[in-house]
């Protein structure tokens, strides 16, 4: 169909589109009617999901907050795809231990469309050109497995921008200083340190490490999270919190946060280093009334937010509701120089069942 040229098309532009807000915006809404069309025609339950729901008029609407949008969690319950069976080329698999995971599948041009994306913003939010990557994480997580976790995607994903993959904990999830070490010696310039929040948390930002190492982090790292936030909030860290600590104990002053989900991998939207989320080029929020769903709150109100990004042309997973609350910054104008939507995730719904990322690592894992 004509949108999938369109979104070729939009992946080539993106370092001239950078800072051209309304064509970016005029582009993004295009691609995203076109998405809405191209799987009302292909996805006989994104048809009939969006009629129940009533979250759709029309395929072709006037503004963002027009676009239908379906439950994230329905991709726990029913495996939605617009392609034919033998296009499928990979399933990615939540990382949710309660209850069903969410599936999701991928032809090869949705893969590779999420690779260019996701390389794009590295590029853009980190500024890094191919550094080495330390992953807070196991070895044993990118064991060969027929379906992709969001985990085990995560370190796939941004370790393909990297150099050199090193590993910072052993199998038992305590500290491997030798592999850290490895990583600081092997080059000389800026490297990502790249982890699930919770998991860098307990193992990482709570350890003593020693001076020397810290001191090299301070001088050259630069720390990529993400994951949900709701095992931390048991523990009341925030998000502040979390980055004090980080500076105190690790020495590392460039913090990035990303907010993703396996449902829009490719598309995760990212912190500038002033820790503010900003919408891209390829994904934005909308925060909606909790208690009337098809009504926009005010920018500083708190709102369910609905999720959109341009990717995905193998399954219905361009407009979602999630989850998650969300307050769009009114008027804001940050430090970095980027314009557009800027926002903050202030955790779920009390109610929402616990499914993020990094929420559902457990002891002995």
């Amino acid at each position: 169909m004509k949108v999938i040229q369109e979104i070729q098309d939009y992946l080539g532009d993106y370092r001239e589109l950078k800072g051209d807000l309304d064509i970016i915006t005029t582009r993004r809404l295009k691609i995203l009617n076109g998405l809405t069309q191209l799987h009302l025609d292909k996805c006989k339950q994104y048809r009939g999901l969006t009629q129940m729901i009533g979250s759709c008029k029309r395929s072709n609407t006037n503004g963002i907050e027009s676009i239908p949008m379906i439950p994230v969690n329905v991709f726990k319950e029913t495996l939605l795809k617009s392609v034919n069976e033998n296009e499928i080329y990979r399933i990615l698999r939540s990382s949710g231990t309660t209850g069903k995971p969410s599936l999701i599948c991928l032809d090869r041009m949705n893969a590779v469309n999420q690779s260019k994306a996701l390389s794009r913003l590295f590029s853009d939010f980190l500024g890094l050109a191919r550094p080495n990557i330390l992953v807070v994480d196991k070895p044993s997580v990118l064991k060969a497995e027929k379906e992709y976790s969001a985990r085990k995607a995560g370190i796939v994903g941004f370790g393909s921008l990297c150099k050199k993959r090193f590993f910072a904990l052993k199998e038992d999830m305590t500290i491997d200083l030798n592999s850290i070490q490895e990583c600081i010696a092997s080059d000389n310039r800026e490297f990502l340190v790249y982890g699930f929040t919770y998991i860098l948390w307990k193992h990482l930002v709570l350890e003593q490490l020693p001076q020397s190492i810290k001191e090299v982090f301070g001088r050259r790292a630069i720390l990529l999270h993400g994951g949900g936030w709701k095992k931390l909030s048991y523990l009341d860290v925030n998000n502040e919190d979390f980055r004090n600590k980080v500076r105190g104990n690790l020495g590392i002053d460039r913090i990035h946060e990303y907010y993703g989900m396996v449902e829009q991998t490719g598309s995760i939207i990212m912190s500038c280093h002033h820790g503010v989320l900003h919408e891209n080029a390829f994904a934005t929020v909308v925060a909606r009334d909790p208690i009337n769903i098809l009504r926009v709150v005010k920018d500083g109100e708190e709102g369910i937010a609905q999720v959109l990004s341009c990717l995905p042309t193998s399954y219905p997973g361009h407009s979602l509701i999630t989850e998650d609350l969300v307050v769009v910054i009114p008027g804001y104008e940050c430090r970095c120089g980027r314009r557009g939507k800027a926002f903050r995730i202030n955790g779920r719904i009390k109610q929402a069942e616990v499914r993020g990322c990094s929420d559902t690592y457990r002891e002995g894992l």
